[in-house]
């Protein structure tokens, strides 16, 4: 009885390691026919990708500079103009304008004081029309550094048209040192943002 027992306990033994082996060689071949799906669903999801809908967002900055010291005189003129170099277009994304602005314009004993105004426009090619998207202006200061402003925003007034963009500073000031005050001065730091999309 002993030795039935035994006899079966080792056909049984031998049975497993062979419906083992055939459950795990099973088992490489489902993980390596799975694995060769996955490539072919990759693949295929890529192609589904349409081309039309891909964008490309391009960015170009333009920075424009400027400053002046009123020196020798009362109430003198100062005019600059910068025309940036990107044209705006049905393609274009966005325009993001900064700026810092210091500037000091003191009242004098006799007669106004002086000023600076600078403004960003947008001139549209198929109206002829010029728009103005921004503009800054001075006040009359007394502080010994000056005023300074700061400013950080994307424009608007552009969209749908097409055209170009200038920023145009007019102004005038005055020497108070004469009297006994200080050079009306004035200095700007811009950068502009023209992104366009594909």
């Amino acid at each position: 009885m002993l030795g039935v027992f035994k006899i079966n306990m080792e056909i049984n033994w031998t049975n497993f390691k062979i419906n083992g082996k055939v459950f795990f060689l099973i088992f490489i071949i489902t993980i390596g026919i799975l694995t060769s799906f996955t490539g072919c669903i990759s693949k295929d999801s890529e192609g589904l990708i349409d081309n039309d809908l891909v964008s490309i967002i391009t960015t170009e900055n333009e920075f424009f500079n400027d400053s002046y010291v009123f020196t020798d005189g009362v109430y003198l003129a100062y005019e600059n103009q910068h025309d940036y170099n990107f044209n705006v277009s049905n393609n274009t994304e966005s325009l993001h304008l900064n700026y810092t602005l210091q500037y000091k314009f003191e009242a004098p004993p006799i007669g106004p004081a002086g000023m600076i105004t600078i403004t960003w426009t947008f001139y549209d090619n198929n109206t002829n029309d010029s728009i103005i998207l921004h503009q800054v202006m001075s006040e009359t200061t007394t502080e010994e550094n000056g005023t300074t402003v700061y400013f950080d925003d994307n424009l608007v007034g552009w969209e749908n048209k097409t055209g170009n963009i200038s920023v145009r500073i007019n102004g005038n000031g005055s020497d108070n040192s004469l009297t006994g005050g200080s050079k009306d001065f004035f200095t700007i730091v811009s950068e502009m943002q023209y992104n366009t999309i594909w």
